[in-house]
């Protein structure tokens, strides 16, 4: 898993990975789910970043591409990140 560690001025995807972050621990711990739904994620990155779903995509298969997300097939992303204050 890897660690982020956050600085004073984090950039455009460093506040796109905290928010999804925000979004991991807003899962309850007795739900047997773990993975967001591409629904949650759309909702809370594309109403943040005014982005439109297909910018959103490019953005994700790029944090995917870079070891931080992890697609499930039909349901949503799972997170390989964790984030150290």
């Amino acid at each position: 898993m890897k660690k982020i560690i956050l600085t004073n001025k984090p950039g455009l995807y460093t506040k796109m990975l905290i928010r999804l972050y925000d979004l991991w621990i807003s899962i309850p711990n007795n739900s047997k789910r773990d993975y967001l739904s591409f629904k949650e994620v759309n909702l809370k990155l594309c109403r943040n970043f005014t982005i439109s779903d297909a910018e959103l995509l490019n953005h994700l298969r790029l944090f995917e591409e870079f070891g931080y997300i992890e697609f499930v097939k039909f349901r949503g992303i799972k997170l390989r990140f964790k984030i150290v204050k």
